[in-house]
């Protein structure tokens, strides 16, 4: 492992891990798949913390890391927002709830990026929710980005490592926090304080891997006494809820031990990051298989455009969006054929969007290098 930037082959296929996961829990085929977002997020405070150092004592620090990030995110972002809201509007995808009484449109908390505040304070039942309830993880995302950057230009590499320790340590307590303030599961796990330890693991992995008395710690044995120990926690924990209960937040969060089972996860997918920056030969491979690598690559668009996806493939089989459906005449077959062709229509949407709007917006952030 060497300090510096340097593209890494293989956490691209981390992302693409990370997002067949949230595929396959959105198709309701695992419902452990959504920690594919623990490890986006782990994967999140790596990287940007790693971007961030590396402009640190340069001209333009914050512009140049907001304009990059713009061009990254906001076009696709906003062209399926603004495709989303002509949609519930042409096609009647939800009736408002008379009970939610907003002061603003509801577009608008969508377009400041605290949609996940909004939604979770609605237990989800918005009319905006049907399609964009995913979108809660990009607004803990740009949420983060406003507070980080700020963090990293004015501490030290020792105090900021010293932070994240911290971090790891106050999320389940925040969680809990929020819990028994709010009443609300749901905000409890969709909020920027829920998702601390998995940004803070990540950064804190950064930051020892670029500090040369610290770095001989990330080595694959390292990783690996990381994993077990943070795994087997996990997997008691798991077995003791029931993979089943993990479907639902409001079923497993409010149950014994869960308040840690972000932190828990959030340290067995930094192990595995651990054990990729260090060269463990059989997950570096696997991580470097080229169509997990590819899918990877345009991991952001599947996120944004999967929901929509799935909602084209159902209304053309003239289906629910989420199946199967209790007493469904349908078939096993059948049931896998249609979330296989919204696996695949998913993907195809997203790598449109990479090949005609994403990339040629990503080549203006050369201006800002």
């Amino acid at each position: 492992m060497t300090p510096g930037a340097r593209y890494i082959p293989q956490l691209d296929g981390l992302r693409g891990v990370a997002i067949f996961g949230v595929l396959l829990f959105h198709a309701e085929l695992f419902s452990l798949g959504w920690t594919g977002i623990v490890l986006f997020f782990v994967l999140s405070g790596f990287l940007i913390t790693g971007i961030l150092l590396d402009g640190k004592e340069r001209a333009g620090y914050f512009g140049r890391f907001y304009a990059r990030r713009a061009l990254r995110i906001f076009p696709a972002y906003y062209f399926v927002l603004g495709l989303t809201w002509w949609m519930k509007r042409e096609f009647t995808l939800s009736a408002p709830d008379p009970q939610i009484v907003s002061a603003v449109p509801e577009w608008i908390y969508f377009v400041l990026y605290v949609q996940n505040y909004w939604m979770a304070a609605q237990w989800f039942q918005t009319p905006l929710s049907h399609l964009m309830g995913f979108s809660w993880t990009l607004a803990v995302e740009e949420q983060f980005y406003l507070i980080w950057p700020l963090l990293v230009y004015f501490l030290g590499p020792r105090t900021l490592l010293l932070l994240c320790a911290a971090l790891v340590a106050a999320a389940p307590l925040l969680r809990i926090g929020i819990v028994w303030a709010s009443d609300n599961t749901l905000l409890a796990f969709s909020s920027l304080p829920a998702h601390l330890d998995g940004l803070a693991i990540g950064a804190a992995i950064c930051l020892v891997s670029r500090d040369a008395r610290l770095r001989i710690w990330l080595t694959r044995r390292s990783g690996g006494v990381l994993f077990v120990a943070a795994g087997i926690p996990l997997a008691l924990l798991v077995g003791a809820t029931g993979v089943a209960a993990y479907a639902a937040t409001n079923q497993w969060m409010p149950l014994p031990g869960n308040m840690w089972f972000l932190t828990l996860a959030s340290l067995v997918f930094g192990a595995v990051l651990i054990l990729v920056l260090s060269g463990a030969t059989r997950l570096s491979e696997a991580m470097n298989w080229r169509p997990l690598r590819l899918l990877g690559k345009i991991s952001y668009g599947v996120y944004l455009y999967h929901t929509l996806a799935y909602f084209i493939v159902a209304t053309v089989y003239n289906v629910s969006v989420f199946l199967p459906l209790p007493g469904s005449p349908m078939s096993g077959w059948e049931i896998v054929a249609i979330r296989a062709t919204q696996i695949v229509v998913s993907i195809a949407m997203a790598a449109a969007s990479y090949r005609y709007l994403e990339r040629p917006l990503l080549q203006l952030k050369e201006r800002f290098r």
